[in-house]
């Protein structure tokens, strides 16, 4: 498989490199609407955050920057994406999972 290097993106929404390999997107679709955003043409067929942030124009990525509530909104999946993987919640959440 041949990867793409992403695109210069500012650093205003260097929160998308996170977000977009969180592999929750592939059962969650809170963050859809955001990818949709970048490219919607992209988004709809693939479902990949990862291709749709390596085909982003770069001046598309510098729309997005100037736009507060998108940066926001990035900022706010990223931070939900940390908090998942902090070792304590995932010890219970194994604990929920873990056979009987």
């Amino acid at each position: 498989m041949l990867a793409l290097p992403l695109p210069n993106i500012p650093k205003e929404l260097s929160a998308l490199r996170t977000i977009a390999l969180d592999l929750r997107w592939t059962w969650s679709h809170e963050a859809d609407t955001l990818w949709e955003q970048v490219d919607e043409k992209l988004c709809r067929p693939t479902c990949n955050p990862w291709t749709v942030l390596q085909n982003a124009t770069e001046q598309r990525l510098r729309e997005l920057a100037a736009d507060g509530d998108f940066c926001r909104q990035a900022r706010i999946l990223r931070r939900r994406a940390r908090r998942r993987l902090q070792p304590r919640r995932m010890v219970r959440a194994a604990r929920m999972i873990r056979p009987r």
